[in-house]
């Protein structure tokens, strides 16, 4: 990756989860994919892979 992204997650507090397990969900804010990943009804996309440069 190229640059620092910026995207806000939100993260749950497990506190009776094992150490080894962790989640995130991100939110839309902050940005979405470029075409042809953010084109149609779906109004953006998200693409998470480092490859993508997101």
């Amino acid at each position: 990756m190229t640059g620092e992204s910026t995207f806000e997650c939100i993260i749950p507090d497990w506190p009776d989860a094992p150490a080894a397990i962790g989640a995130l969900s991100t939110t839309r804010r902050g940005g979405v994919s470029k075409a042809p990943y953010g084109e149609g009804g779906g109004g953006g996309g998200l693409n998470l892979g480092t490859h993508v440069g997101d």
